[in-house]
């Protein structure tokens, strides 16, 4: 996984808790004292341990905890990636180009190894995401969905049509404007 989540994450704790929180996890997850460079990349296994270590301190579940996770990150990562973002755009076409734009972006100039996106629009409101990737995150999806939505100061709601936590081959995830 690419050290901006991770460096995005220990803000999110930093910020929802207190500063302190961060080595906690830390420990509880067996990684000491680690640094995350939010240019290298880690192994998945270390996000795992995090997560896990977080929830276990925060009394979060981790559906829940990830969520939340995903609204912090949007901010920062809308300052960041600005450039990339036409100014027609609202949260649906945000959504639906996702893959196209910034995971391109980010996999060529990063290295990164984002999850495969592919949204469809069955109707001009609705989206639906097909989200598949070995780390099972689809629940950091849907809170960066929900974040997206915020900013464009429009409503959704978010649904998993399925979901590879039932047992499901991929995630799909609807997002439709309320």
């Amino acid at each position: 996984m690419h050290g901006i989540i991770f460096a995005e994450l220990k803000n999110f704790i930093d910020q929802k808790w207190d500063k302190g929180l961060w080595q906690q996890v830390l420990n509880d997850a067996g990684l000491g004292a680690r640094l995350y460079l939010a240019i290298a990349d880690y192994p998945d296994e270390e996000i795992y341990a995090i997560v896990n270590a977080g929830c276990r301190r925060t009394g979060m579940e981790p559906t829940a905890f990830l969520e939340a996770f995903g609204e912090n990150i949007v901010p920062p990562l809308l300052r960041t990636y600005a450039g990339l973002i036409k100014p027609e755009w609202k949260t649906l076409d945000f959504l639906e180009y996702t893959e196209n734009n910034f995971h391109r972006f980010v996999t060529k100039k990063h290295g990164a190894h984002p999850p495969k996106l592919v949204a469809t629009r069955p109707g001009k409101d609705e989206v639906v995401i097909n989200y598949s990737s070995h780390r099972r995150m689809c629940a950091f999806a849907s809170g960066i969905a929900k974040a997206v939505a915020r900013h464009y100061q429009e409503t959704v709601t978010v649904s998993h049509l399925s979901c590879m936590h039932r047992g499901d081959a991929v995630c799909l995830i609807s997002v439709k404007l309320v």
